[in-house]
């Protein structure tokens, strides 16, 4: 039975409804991202459309009745196949039991036993300033990457000190079940947070 935390038995925990704090193994997150909802990349995808159109429009006007074929199934592949096998790419992210799993293909997936997590915490980054871009990527300071849009992640640390770090739009759930399931201790900036709050509290009576 996975065991509140101690902040939690002080304050009230956004626990979503769907995880049962009683079985372990009826807590169950599902998420699913994909590039679709990058407003960065779409827009790199629509201003390269544009220029790859007009450079395959003009060698069609300049080379009439020669290679038209060629020039179409190129102009097919490039503007209208690649972006939509991009922008359909599907990261997803499950816990199920005790296990957390994230997807990216064509990527190996992860496979984590929440009982080897000896941290996680949410923080906000820039794909591109602190990680090099979006996709899976592999860094010196957060580990491996896996995120399609959007600034928030939950770093994970392992057992090992190895690093993982996952993109998600609902960061607050994910934070909570990973550490209601690996019964983590709150961090000590929820223990300030919570002591300055306590404080007020008694101050105020």
């Amino acid at each position: 039975m996975a065991r509140t935390p101690d902040h939690c038995a002080k304050t009230e925990c956004s626990i979503p409804n769907s995880f049962s704090m009683n079985d372990p193994r009826d807590i169950t997150y599902n998420e699913t991202q994909t590039f679709a909802r990058n407003r960065f990349l779409l827009t790199i995808i629509v201003c390269e459309s544009v220029i790859l159109t007009m450079i395959l429009g003009a060698f069609a006007i300049k080379y009439a009745g020669q290679q038209q074929h060629q020039l179409t199934i190129a102009w097919v592949i490039c503007v209208l196949v690649m972006p939509t096998l991009i922008l359909n790419i599907r990261q997803r992210t499950q816990i199920a039991g005790h296990t957390l799993r994230v997807w990216f293909p064509p990527f190996p997936r992860w496979k984590i036993d929440l009982t080897t997590i000896k941290h996680a915490e949410q923080r906000k980054l820039s794909p591109i300033g602190d990680l090099g871009g979006w996709g899976y990527k592999i860094t010196r300071k957060h580990g491996h990457v896996m995120n399609t849009h959007g600034d928030q992640f939950i770093v994970i640390t392992l057992a090992n000190d190895k690093k993982r770090t996952i993109g998600t739009q609902r960061p607050e759930e994910l934070l909570t079940a990973i550490r209601v399931l690996a019964e983590l201790p709150p961090d000590e900036s929820e223990l300030s947070t919570l002591q300055g709050a306590t404080t007020r509290v008694e101050d105020a009576q």
